[in-house]
């Protein structure tokens, strides 16, 4: 048998060289940029040690079950794996993709205040508490911590995916309904921003929720007043604490934490994210680097539903970040202020009924057949849980109250909106539903000529408006609500656009300029 050995050309061996080159550069670079796992643990820190004696005592037996004295290791350990392989991608802490969408970012200018001051990662940051937790609120049992560690390490797994399917599935469900109950000594305004939240995602599920007022419940939710705002991810069993300590007390923080107890992962936890967002990680705080994880179909699952910028369960642009620059561009900058939102989404309507199976309980044949991408109510097949901005009992009417069903002609018209009363931040929003039409088979154009100052938060979590430009309307639209967003275009995909005013602070006016769009 005879064995031919190939000798390399001259390019050959240069390429060879090169590529080795490269490679000794990227691990060179990987080294000196590698984070310290030792400044790490430190930083996170010991959660236990951040709460009140009362409540660390009272829930150690938990604590001690679901691994919570170990978790500040693991996140240490995930946090320099995410922060080593973002320098492998990117030694020099540069993505020019990111670089061009900032650019424009950028071109709008800043009106805006930098973050939010009802943002839940930045309470949390200044409470000192973040670092200690998941994703800045999340505390994770040791198995759920294992197996987001061993999601960090995988690259393959295209499934889109938020809720919680892992090994405990479906035990981390609340089957049987949640029962929940407030410490003693919770401040009235708490309570009531928790009732609230409960009763927004009872009206939309098939989820009953119980006030366990004589504390019989072997599984419960304990509201308590700790430093931050944080939760437990699904059912853990026993009595489980979920924090809306100072700053906390807002209905929509109080959605994101029950949805995290329910099940729900963070949006930009998806597998599929990087089709809709890029981090800008040379902004980020290294000490947070598990914002970045994203989930698999071994832990999670969406069900199928599209991305969601404007869910309840999405962090703002400028999450943990160091320098209060935005962490998280969307591909769509018209998303930008879209991120942080706090108004329960369709989305996160629809992902929880899929999760708890309450679209099982209406026939197809029998139920309402609903338009607009809606579905049956679970509670009453015979009407339908509606995208924002349609309602009736098909999805295919105006919601009911203020706003108007609006002509669009050739020439330019205008629409003012006026919504919002006193000085002080109330609990809930208001909403004002508009349609603006074009005769079928023409687009309409909109421009947003003012939006009153003072509404410029990113999530919009104060008030502005929605336009559904967008083709999905089962998705948010557009949120803008600071002066930036004045001289905005947007030309619709359709004949008609739900265009939605909303504020839970003082009066806010609204102008926009509609016309057929040629």
């Amino acid at each position: 048998m005879l064995h031919y050995v190939a000798t390399p050309s001259p390019y050959e061996i240069i390429l060879c060289l090169e590529m080795r080159l490269i490679l000794l550069l990227l691990i060179l670079a990987v080294t000196i940029h590698a984070l310290d796992f030792k400044h790490l643990l430190k930083k996170t820190g010991n959660f236990i040690e951040k709460l009140s004696a009362k409540t660390s005592t009272k829930f150690m037996k938990l604590f001690e079950r679901t691994g919570i004295t170990s978790l500040g290791g693991r996140l240490a350990e995930m946090r320099s794996k995410i922060w080593n392989k973002l320098m492998l991608r990117f030694p020099n802490k540069k993505n020019k993709e990111v670089e061009e969408i900032m650019k424009k970012v950028e071109a709008k200018g800043n009106n805006t205040s930098k973050g939010s001051e009802h943002s839940i990662y930045k309470i949390n940051a200044e409470k000192n508490v973040g670092q200690s937790l998941f994703q800045s609120d999340i505390l994770l049992t040791k198995q759920q911590a294992d197996e987001i560690m061993e999601s960090t390490e995988k690259e393959g797994g295209r499934d889109r995916r938020q809720a919680l399917v892992d090994e405990s599935y479906p035990d981390t469900m609340w089957q049987e309904g949640v029962s929940y109950r407030f410490l003693k000594s919770a401040a009235e305004h708490t309570r009531r921003v928790f009732r609230l939240a409960v009763r927004q995602w009872q009206e939309a599920t098939c989820i009953d929720f119980f006030e366990d007022e004589n504390r019989k419940a072997n599984d419960s939710i304990l509201v308590v007043e700790e430093d931050g705002c944080w939760s437990y991810l699904g059912r853990v069993g026993s009595i489980q604490p979920l924090s809306l300590g100072d700053g906390c007390d807002e209905v929509g923080t109080a959605l994101h934490e029950i949805g995290h107890a329910l099940g729900l992962y963070h949006t930009m936890s998806r597998y599929d994210r990087d089709d809709f967002i890029k981090f800008a990680f040379e902004n980020v705080d290294v000490d947070l680097m598990d914002e970045y994880v994203k989930t698999t179909k071994e832990i999670s699952d969406n069900y199928g539903h599209p991305y969601d910028y404007g869910s309840v369960m999405h962090y703002g642009q400028t999450s943990c970040s160091k320098n209060d620059e935005p962490t998280m561009v969307a591909y769509d900058i018209k998303y930008q202020e879209t991120m942080g939102s706090h108004v329960l989404s369709f989305i996160d309507k629809s992902i929880i009924n899929d999760h708890y199976k309450c679209k099982d309980k209406c026939s197809k044949k029998t139920s309402a057949k609903c338009k607009n991408g809606g579905f049956p109510h679970p509670r009453n097949c015979s009407e339908c849980i509606c995208p924002s901005g349609y309602g009736g009992a098909l999805c295919h009417e105006r919601p009911k109250g203020c706003g108007a069903i609006l002509e669009a002609k050739k020439e330019r018209q205008y629409m003012v909106d006026r919504l919002g009363l006193g000085e002080e931040a109330r609990d809930e929003f208001t909403f004002c539903n508009y349609w603006i039409e074009a005769p079928e088979g023409f687009a309409v154009e909109i421009e947003i000529i003012s939006i009153s100052d003072g509404f410029g938060e990113e999530g919009c979590t104060l008030g502005g408006v929605e336009i559904k430009s967008n083709a999905d309307q089962t998705v948010t639209g557009y949120r803008f609500c600071s002066l930036r967003d004045n001289n905005t275009v947007l030309v619709s995909n359709s004949s008609r656009v739900p265009v939605i005013t909303f504020s839970r602070y003082r009066e806010q006016q609204i102008v926009l300029q509609y016309r057929i769009a040629f």
